[in-house]
């Protein structure tokens, strides 16, 4: 399995920033002040991870992991990435063995590449680049001699690939859709929500049936910021549509998460509004008070509230300058903020929170050639965030 270009370019974000897309580690040891707090104190809980000795898996630790959430049960799924050759793989931790789910086991599709996935229920969704044609290609080289390659002559397809929990392959489903999807999630019924970039350069949301079939696009409310596009360009210095260097960031920073029934949608460093997508397509303005300077950088899943992380708004996650913050589902409020264990980024013990589930913290760790499962419950910390109210 060869990665094509947007997806190389991805693995390359990854490399140096160390992000999921759209979402970012929690981390602690940083007063909440030095970051803009929101405008009253939230209560302050540290969490401690411990590893579960039962689940690790041998993992070379100079390469990324990213956390895909957790699935129902709350095992947590991690897209792994190896270069030489290039593959991307998904691991499900738990709750007693380790799973593998991999585009080497799609049959049905030629030279399936991985875009993106997401867990549904007790299923993981694998949107696919393949059966493009492809022809050996001879280039005369400036001493004389051939150099034999191989070279993509048309479109790729895109598919939607459909694993059971236990990783065995169930089929894909082809999409005829009038964008080039590159981000995907769905809904516990069947039904997907898909975006990509159309021939027109134009960043397009829709809703498609369970079969792959466009339903309709999906329309936001009418925002008084600027665009995510326009915020864009002037935070990266490129146009979001106009190269593929520009589309394919622009898309690895938006990011669907699953929720309760619906998906929200989140532009990443934007500024732009957070948005709840029903299975009909109505849409939700989320409004949660970043701190100044500041916008959500994504969602930690959860089965209670909204857990967010916020980052400087126009740049690239900083996974050592964000907290985690518990949002009340229905009105954005703040309620907890949680410091969770931090280890360097450039250490041998390069973490992630995957999720929340029944008030346990599940993570993963690089940790001496392994990813190692954590697990952590959140305490009363003994400090207490600083109201800045009381600094003025």
């Amino acid at each position: 399995m060869q990665l094509d270009g947007a997806g190389a370019l991805v693995i390359t974000v990854l490399l140096f920033t160390s992000i999921l897309p759209a979402q970012s580690k929690s981390t602690g040891g940083t007063p909440a002040s030095s970051q803009g707090v929101p405008n009253s104190a939230v209560p302050l809980f540290d969490v401690k991870l411990r590893p579960d000795p039962e689940l690790s898996v041998p993992y070379d630790d100079r390469i990324p992991s990213t956390s895909e959430g957790c699935d129902s049960n709350g095992a947590p799924y991690i897209r792994v990435f190896k270069l030489m050759p290039h593959e991307i793989s998904i691991l499900r931790f738990g709750p007693k063995e380790i799973v593998t789910f991999s585009a080497s086991k799609i049959t049905d599709v030629a030279s399936p590449t991985t875009v993106d996935d997401f867990v549904s229920g007790s299923r993981l969704y694998m949107l696919v680049e393949g059966d493009a044609h492809k022809e050996e290609v001879v280039k005369q080289l400036e001493d004389g001699s051939q150099k034999v390659h191989w070279e993509t002559k048309e479109e790729p397809r895109s598919y939607i690939a459909r694993f059971d929990e236990d990783g065995s392959y169930r089929g894909s489903v082809k999409l005829d859709l009038p964008f080039r999807p590159k981000r995907l999630s769905g809904f516990d019924s069947g039904g997907f929500v898909a975006a990509g970039f159309d021939e027109g350069k134009i960043w397009r949301v829709a809703l498609l049936d369970s079969s792959g079939s466009l339903l309709k696009y999906v329309e936001f409310p009418k925002e008084n910021e600027k665009s995510p596009e326009k915020s864009f360009e002037r935070s990266f210095g490129t146009s979001a549509g106009d190269s593929n260097v520009g589309s394919s960031l622009f898309a690895a920073l938006a990011g669907f998460f699953p929720y309760h029934g619906s998906v929200l949608y989140v532009r990443g460093h934007s500024g732009a509004p957070i948005y709840e997508i029903s299975e009909s397509g109505e849409v939700r303005v989320i409004k949660i008070k970043a701190p100044g300077g500041h916008a959500v950088e994504g969602f930690i899943p959860s089965d209670r509230n909204w857990l967010v992380t916020f980052g400087k708004t126009g740049e690239l996650p900083n996974r050592e300058q964000s907290d985690l913050y518990d949002v009340d589902m229905a009105t954005g409020e703040l309620l907890r903020e949680y410091r969770v264990e931090q280890y360097s980024r450039f250490s041998d013990a390069e973490q992630e929170v995957a999720c929340v589930y029944q008030d346990e913290f599940r993570a993963v760790r690089h940790e001496k050639g392994k990813l190692v499962m954590l697990r952590g419950t959140p305490l009363p910390s003994i400090e207490t965030a600083p109201d800045p109210r009381s600094e003025q």
